[in-house]
């Protein structure tokens, strides 16, 4: 009694979820249903933006206007000057008193992670032979520039591994990656606003020009076979590596405790996506013990929210880490509505939204009690009542937001059990649903 209480004096909501009453919503409808005994709101959104026909905040990659030179000994298109500063500084060091930016085998590693390649000793050794020019062991904006057909050259890093697991199945996974809709062929509505493991979305007319390039026998689309030879032509791997960086993002939305994490693990369970945990990304750089995870320990205790910088800089790294071609859902983020506007402007729009909704005094008593065990700083009472103040601060600016850009928000009951939390995931109309094996 106690708890509930506390909570009541510090103005908690308790004994259900505490659905926020959001501005400009169009209609609430069942997404659930009577079977599951439980009413799983999904919030319509208003219609989609195009972010793609949007002027954005940072100024996406320029791709060349010639792509009538595509097939047949044509040489394909040549990579824009822009498209190739963006990508070297998306993964080179930054300038040190007055040094040249630089790429390391670390860095070189990083890139070819993030354009769908498993970066060996050998292939890494191979490229800086190659680009290296002046022997020193890194590459600078004019080697990589130089050399870039050949550093983005889709490679079988899985045969170099002597992995069991064929390249063609990495292929084909990352084709169904592209495929939103699962009808077998990438459209240009499938392309448009694929976000890259590099950073950025394609365009409207990036995605035209990849479909064009790919297209081999006229019909407007890419079919599998299209796709793997246009990845596997070393005369478009200026093109292709934006569909092998490629991925797609959801973000899971809830309070501390509210069971995201539970409901994200089934995910990957069974529909192999990756998962992001934004707490635990924060919590590795913390067990890090580097300058910036020093910083965060002090404000996670708190009960605080990172600046929004630090969180993209830790999440950007993250991606381009591990979810190249693949579906990921990005745990516990956004946490504010600044999150958002970073992450649109670096990255581009989620698909969509899973929103677990859990009353307060609910999440503190599953956080006390995970703090029995998780050895967690921030797992106690005290962090625990700051946490949901601040989640409520920013839940309902983050969740405008992306009712205004057309996301659509999936609301979920989280006081039930994990099976029924998934069920109602399963009742959801969402490409997840398609995937679940």
């Amino acid at each position: 009694m106690w708890l509930q209480k506390c909570l009541r004096l510090r103005g908690f909501a308790l004994g259900g979820p505490n659905l926020t009453n959001l501005t400009n919503v169009n209609s609430l409808r069942q997404c659930g249903g009577t079977a599951m005994g439980v009413g799983t709101p999904h919030i319509t959104p208003a219609p989609r933006r195009d972010l793609s026909q949007q002027p954005p905040r940072h100024p996406p990659p320029l791709w060349c206007d010639d792509i009538n030179t595509k097939r047949n000994g044509g040489g394909g298109c040549t990579l824009h000057s822009d498209v190739t500063r963006d990508l070297f500084h998306a993964f080179a060091r930054p300038p040190i008193a007055g040094a040249n930016p630089v790429m390391d085998t670390g860095d070189l590693a990083q890139l070819l992670t993030a354009i769908g390649e498993i970066p060996t000793a050998a292939r890494i050794a191979s490229i800086l032979a190659e680009c290296d020019t002046d022997a020193s062991g890194t590459i600078d904006f004019a080697e990589f520039s130089a050399s870039h057909t050949a550093l983005l050259a889709h490679h079988d890093s899985t045969a170099d591994a002597k992995e069991s697991d064929s390249d063609i199945d990495q292929l084909v996974s990352t084709f169904r990656t592209l495929d939103k809709d699962g009808d077998g062929r990438l459209s240009t509505a499938d392309l448009v606003g694929l976000m890259s493991a590099a950073g950025g979305c394609l365009t409207q007319s990036e995605a035209q020009q990849i479909i064009t390039l790919a297209d081999g026998n006229g019909d407007g689309e890419i079919s599998l076979t299209e796709f793997t030879a246009m990845v596997q032509d070393a005369k478009q791997a200026g093109h292709s590596w934006r569909l092998r960086a490629g991925f797609r993002a959801v973000f899971v939305i809830g309070g501390p405790g509210s069971g995201k994490g539970l409901l994200c693990d089934r995910l990957v369970q069974q529909t192999g996506v990756a998962h992001v945990s934004s707490g635990d990304m924060l919590r590795e750089e913390v067990a890090a013990e580097t300058a910036l995870g020093i910083a965060c320990l002090e404000t996670m205790k708190q009960g605080k929210l990172l600046s929004s910088s630090t969180v993209m800089a830790l999440l950007k790294k993250k991606v381009a880490a591990e979810v190249a071609g693949r579906w990921v859902l990005l745990d516990g983020f956004p946490r504010s509505r600044d999150n958002c506007e970073d992450f649109f402007a670096v990255c581009g729009a989620p698909e969509f939204v899973l929103n677990i909704e859990v009353p307060d005094d609910v999440m503190v008593e599953r956080i006390l009690k995970r703090g029995e065990s998780s050895g967690r700083a921030d797992d106690n009472a005290d962090t625990a009542l700051r946490r949901i103040e601040t989640f409520h601060a920013e839940r309902e600016p983050t969740l405008q937001y992306l009712l205004e850009h057309g996301i659509p928000v999936h609301t979920l009951d989280g006081t039930t059990s994990p099976d029924m939390v998934w069920l109602q995931q399963l009742e959801c109309d969402t490409p997840l649903r398609r995937m679940v094996r």
